[in-house]
């Protein structure tokens, strides 16, 4: 018998160690990113989708953007009682806190704080300070456990009835209640610190005591029952300190099953999961129990990147996107990235001489023998054998022949015959494999039919074992490969016999064998002896994009596709010779798109200048796909390719990305949108009790003089909050939707009176969109010497006054009042500089004038750096000082008649200056961030400098005839951009 038991021990212990648990990746929240403190005892979601954790220093309800926090402030109302806060319960629309200083009960509709304290005078208030667990039975009955007992609280008298041992022996002991939990049959469970687990009988008001006896492996194995969580089946999961977990799996007789771990110090068990069981120890870390397969894996802060932060495991959560959250004691928070490693990545390690060359990566291409090829701007080429992952390095050296021309690669090419071909800064290569060395093709002044040009950029083999060069300064080359001689195709834009530029870009044929040529300068069709020209024209939607093509790509159905530099990404319709194009409006990270490749399953995958993604191509729905940590989102580059296995490598910076494009997710439900935050003249109404919360607002009535409204959007989708994005539209003002962004904030101000309609867009991480996530009401009243009833005043006294002097004196109180409603209308309520209808108003017949004139514009583009951390640290009353400040500033350095200040939205501003050259607004731009710095306004928050700076984005220009106003503001808006990616605090001139 012994020795069958043992066999079956040794069977099952082998069983286990066959399985291997996928161990979860981990992103950090701590207090760098505004958590109030590290230490997080508790973990819930409400209704709208808000994260709320109970920390050591408050209460605190995150967004995926900030933080808003909930403290106690002496002789305050409206405040927590304590600022520990032990465990969080979730009722509806109530939050109950259980602190170290009482119970709480925040609404969460009106914002409203109540406390219950302990007053030893009086004995129906709650038997201790110290609440450690709370919960409501079946019979609506709210139990709270504190650390000196059970308490039962009648919300209606604001009574607590305390239970404890009865005369019979029954009842329940006044020790600490660790946990409580109303299971999904209606039974409530009670844990306690010392004296094991009790079932609670409401026939009876009593308790059944289910005893531990850890030399029984039915029972439970300790009476320090700490945490009670119920799985999707239903069954009950208890922790148990140095115990482990034990799930209850005969409820009649109370027979448990135990899984004991290395380190048994056991503070919570979650079993939210389908099969995956979270237990959190006191210094041990995070155990994970697999109920399917017996593995276990344990996750420790020493395990680094990607690990929890702290061993000492409080709290945790699964949230509705499946997400899991991680309290830690003294660590903050660890959430979890997707569980999927969608992604692998080479990077240059100076310390690894085997690694990637440091430098962009332009090109990539596998080989006929599976070689991965990899060419790095600066540094060379690589080859990468990816069943050894060794890297071998090639390196231009001056004195060796045979070597790499040049370190600057460009394009990687093989021919039909398996010849690798490379477009250097320094001649055409030719690989020879037998040599291991490279032919270089340079020009010869002396041979005209040597190539004309020695920086090469685009290589397409051509019919007749041919290759067409796209060249840097000379146009096209069609190579002879066997004869070794070129014909030249030099650029000439008036000759359609020759290519429209010199620089060319990127090279492919159709699928009826036309070669469509991408220039920095214009696209164009080469067919029967003929260069037919695509030229960008701002008024022909259905042409190119952009005068600039990095890359052309023929998908499996024959589609051609542009990848432009500022116009987004194209596909060509063949039958009507026109282009559909997706930009940032569609939801493309960036409207540069540097690389495309077509996935086994058909969809399109490109390359941006910050970011990577897929596209249906029958929806031409765009998805995006993130990466993780400290590589998420770097820029990318030209070089990309599928490689025979299905995985596609897309070239970084100083990065190589291998992906696995079936670990994308493709069907993802659409987020929900919240309203976070909604600013009145910017006080936000979380302040005002007259309001309700700002989520739960539907709708807005405004006074007149309370028409400026900011709103604070986030999703319920938190898994990479930063790359969500919103598209909004204010119906009955704006014109069109917003460009989809990440920036979470609508800004209105100087609304006239009417109704609108409040309309927003969101998508989240991948890029699923929800088209009609809000539709928020909003009416603002008419001043009121506008209303009708002012008019019909206006009328009675034209009439009851003579006739001639009563009709001029009218009228000149009629222009006064137009006069005085015009400056209230084209006058920021907030700084008194002008406001966006002002600008609108002046802008076109400022740019006409200079345009008449043949006069230089320049125009401003400001944006206060860290803004919105400022607001969040010192407060929009502080903000709103900032903001006067600025705006003073500006107004006083364009001082001229002539110039222009306005106030763009939000945190951004505007400068005109007329008749002002590029040197002169340059210097001007330079005195304009001097002048900001120097005012030493603190800002904390900033991660630029310790003050208050600004960044700036300018352009200088003379107006064309009829050029669209709106057009020199984005140029400008663009050099912001740049200004902001480059570290702020600067000033960029768009080229």
């Amino acid at each position: 018998m012994k020795k069958k038991q043992f066999i079956e021990i040794l069977l099952f212990l082998v069983t286990i160690l066959s399985y291997t648990l996928e161990r979860p990746v981990f992103t950090i929240i701590g207090t760098r990113d505004g958590l109030p403190n590290s230490a997080v005892s508790a973990i819930v979601q409400d209704s709208k989708g808000f994260i709320w954790f109970g920390t050591q220093a408050g209460l605190v309800r995150y967004d995926g953007y900030s933080f808003k926090l909930y403290e106690n402030e002496p002789f305050e109302e409206n405040v927590l009682s304590h600022n520990q806060v032990q465990t969080l319960f979730l009722d509806g629309d109530i939050l109950w806190i259980g602190t170290y200083g009482g119970l709480n009960r925040l609404d969460l509709k009106t914002n409203r704080l109540s406390s219950y304290v302990k007053d030893t005078a009086r004995p129906e208030s709650i038997q201790d300070n110290l609440v450690v667990s709370i919960a409501r039975d079946v019979q609506g009955k709210l139990w709270v456990g504190t650390a000196q007992g059970l308490d039962q609280f009648d919300e209606q008298s604001g009574r607590f009835i305390h239970y404890g041992p009865k005369d019979d022996g029954t009842g329940i002991p006044r020790i600490m209640i660790r946990d409580l939990h109303l299971d999904r049959k209606g039974r409530l469970w009670v844990a306690t610190s010392g004296k094991g687990l009790y079932l609670y009988q409401d026939t009876t008001d009593n308790f059944n005591h289910i005893k531990d006896d850890k030399n029984n492996p039915d029972a439970l194995p300790s009476p320090y029952v700490m945490s009670i969580s119920e799985d999707p089946e239903g069954q009950l999961w208890f922790a148990t300190w140095y115990g482990g977990i034990s799930v209850l799996t005969d409820p009649a007789a109370f027979r448990f099953k135990t899984i004991r771990f290395e380190d048994e110090r056991l503070y919570f068990v979650n079993a939210q999961d389908q099969d995956l069981v979270y237990a959190g120890t006191w210094g041990g870390g995070l155990f994970v129990y697999s109920k399917s397969s017996g593995a276990i894996e344990c996750i420790k802060s020493s395990y680094g990147t990607g690990s929890i932060p702290n061993d000492v495991v409080y709290s945790s959560l699964i949230d509705s996107q499946r997400i899991l959250w991680i309290g830690t004691n003294g660590g903050g928070i660890a959430r979890s990235e997707s569980k999927k490693r969608r992604y692998r990545a080479y990077t240059a390690n100076p310390e690894n001489p085997g690694s990637l060359a440091p430098g962009k990566v332009t090109s990539i291409l596998e080989d006929q023998q599976g070689l991965l090829w990899v060419g790095i701007y600066g540094s060379g080429l690589q080859v990468l054998d990816r069943t050894t992952d060794v890297l071998k390095q090639y390196r231009h050296h001056k004195n060796k022949q045979g070597s790499l021309p040049n370190d600057i690669v460009n394009t990687i090419y093989e021919d039909s015959r398996g010849v690798i071909w490379l477009a250097t800064n320094e001649g055409l290569a030719r690989y020879n494999r037998s040599t291991d060395s490279f032919i270089t093709y340079l020009p010869d002044p002396a041979n005209p039919d040597s190539i004309s040009d020695s920086v090469i950029y685009a290589l397409k083999e051509a019919p007749g074992y041919k290759l067409w060069i796209g060249t840097y300064t000379h146009g096209l080359e069609l190579m002879d490969i066997e004869r070794e001689t070129f014909t030249h195709f030099p650029a000439n834009s008036e000759d359609d016999r020759y290519p429209q530029d010199s620089l060319v870009y990127a090279l492919e044929y159709d699928g009826v064998g036309n070669l469509w040529i991408g220039y920095n300068n214009g696209l164009d069709r080469y067919e029967q002896g003929r260069f037919i020209r695509y030229r960008y024209n701002r008024t022909n939607k259905t042409g190119i994009s952009s005068n600039t093509i990095r890359h052309i790509y023929r998908d499996s159905l024959g589609t051609l596709w542009l990848g432009t530099v500022g116009g987004g990404l194209s596909r060509y319709v063949a039958d009507k010779d026109q282009f559909i194009h997706l930009t940032k409006k569609e939801g493309i990270p960036h409207n540069t798109v540097r690389s495309i490749i077509e996935d086994d399953e058909g969809n399109l995958w490109v390359g941006t200048a910050i970011g990577i993604g897929y596209i249906d191509k029958q929806g031409l729905e765009f998805r995006g796909f993130s990466l993780f940590n400290d590589l998420k989102d770097r820029e990318f580059h030209t070089g990309v390719c599928k490689t025979r296995d299905g995985r596609i490598f897309f070239g970084g910076q100083s990065a190589l990305y291998e992906i696995d494009p079936r670990s994308a997710e493709k069907v993802k439900p659409p987020p929900e949108l919240v309203i976070s935050d909604i600013t009145i003249n910017s006080k936000s109404l979380w302040d005002d009790f007259s309001f309700s919360t700002p989520p739960y607002i539907t709708s807005l009535e405004l006074p007149y003089d309370k028409n400026n409204v900011s709103f604070f959007f986030s999703a319920n989708d938190l898994q990479e909050p930063n790359r969500n994005l919103f598209s909004y539209k204010l119906e009955g003002f704006d014109k069109s939707w917003s460009i989809p962004s990440t920036d979470h904030v609508a800004y209105y101000t100087n609304l006239p009176g009417g109704t609108y309609l409040l309309k927003v867009r969101v998508a989240n991480s991948e890029g699923v969109w929800n088209d009609d996530a809000l539709n928020f009401p909003i009416k603002v009243a008419s001043p009121p010497w506008l209303s009708f009833w002012a008019f019909l005043f206006y009328g009675c006294i034209i009439l009851t006054i003579g006739y001639t002097i009563a009709l001029m004196r009218s009228r000149k109180k009629l222009e006064e009042a137009n006069r005085r409603l015009d400056t209230l209308t084209m006058k920021d309520g907030l700084t008194g500089i002008s406001n966006r209808r002002h600008l609108d108003e002046l802008l076109p017949r400022i740019v006409a004038e200079a345009s008449r004139d043949k006069s230089p514009l320049s125009v401003f583009m400001l944006d206060i750096d860290c803004f919105k951390n400022y607001n969040d640290h010192y407060g929009h009353l502080k903000g709103d000082e900032v903001l006067k400040t600025v705006a003073a500033l500006l107004a006083d350095r364009a001082g001229r008649a002539t110039d222009l200040v306005a106030r763009y939205g939000g945190e951004e501003f505007i400068v005109l200056l007329p008749h002002t050259d590029k040197a002169g607004a340059e210097i001007m731009a330079k005195e304009i961030l001097q002048n900001i710095r120097d005012l030493q306004i603190p800002h904390e928050t900033s991660f630029v400098l310790p003050v208050l700076t600004i960044s700036i984005g300018m352009v200088t220009l003379i107006p064309e005839p009829g050029q669209d106003p709106a057009s020199i503001v984005e140029k400008a808006d663009k050099a912001l951009y740049q200004a902001k990616a480059e570290g702020r605090n600067c000033y960029r001139i768009f080229i």
